[in-house]
Parts: C-alpha cells; sequence; structure tokens
C-alpha cells in the first residue's frame, strides 16, 4: 500500500512540475514577443514569425498580447 502512495504522490509532483514548465515557456515567449515588438517595433506577427512559432501557437500568443 506505502509504494501505491508513493507512486502516486510521484505522479502528482511530476504533473505539477510539468504544468509548471508548460507555464514558464508560455510566459517567456510572451516577454519575447512583447520585447520584440517594443524594441524593434514589430507587429505581433512580425516577432511571432522572427521566432519561428508554429502557426497553431501563433494562434494561442495573438489571444494573449
Amino acid at each position: 500500500m506505502c509504494k501505491a502512495i508513493e507512486d502516486m504522490k510521484d505522479d502528482a509532483r511530476n504533473e505539477g512540475r510539468n504544468e509548471g514548465w508548460i507555464e514558464g515557456h508560455r510566459e517567456a515567449r510572451l516577454t519575447a514577443i512583447r520585447n520584440l515588438m517594443k524594441k524593434m517595433g514589430w507587429s505581433a506577427q512580425e516577432a511571432m514569425d522572427a521566432l519561428m512559432l508554429p502557426v497553431e501557437e501563433q494562434k494561442q500568443y495573438s489571444a494573449l498580447i
């Protein structure tokens, strides 16, 4: 029984880490997009193209900017 509980705790910890990594990665990309827009005078689309973001992701980031 203790092994099952330890496995559940490990799974929950790993899931939390993964979610944190994804959120941090998303925030870093948003910051990069905004910085390029500000420093270079680029549109959001130009900044995302310069960062070579996939089209699917560009849609998501456009909604957040």
